[in-house]
């Protein structure tokens, strides 16, 4: 495995495309871990994208940290409401990000903002 460390942000409008936007920035910029790593990683930052484009809107700010033994990632938006873990029925079409990033992520949380007007929700995963 590479020592390889690097963290990159994004500032993106909450736009449909902004998911596939932190997606591909995560696969380049965690290039050097485990595809499945990767592969986890880029299915929850799109979960967290689309749920600030869907209920938060304005820009999203995408951090993305990979070190040798981790990925860490962060979405932040200005909406202060936190995220619902939801356990929706099966017939439902939405409300399972939140479940998905709890089930897969080795760690998450929610933390407002400084200014106290918005959040950031974090996870991280072992490489």
């Amino acid at each position: 495995m590479s020592s390889h460390a690097s963290t990159v942000t994004l500032r993106l409008p909450a736009r449909p495309t902004a998911a596939a936007q932190a997606r591909h920035a995560v696969r380049d910029t965690c290039r050097h871990l485990s595809e499945g790593t990767v592969s986890d990683a880029t299915l929850l930052v799109s979960e967290l994208v689309t749920n600030a484009v869907r209920y938060a809107g304005g820009i999203i700010t995408v951090v993305i940290d990979c070190e040798p033994d981790r990925v860490a990632i962060a979405v932040g938006d200005d909406s202060p409401a936190q995220p619902i873990v939801c356990d929706p029925h099966p017939s439902d079409t939405h409300g399972r990000g939140m479940r998905l990033v709890e089930s897969v992520a080795a760690q998450w949380g929610c933390r407002p903002t400084s200014e106290g007007e918005g959040k950031t929700v974090w996870f991280s995963l072992p490489a």
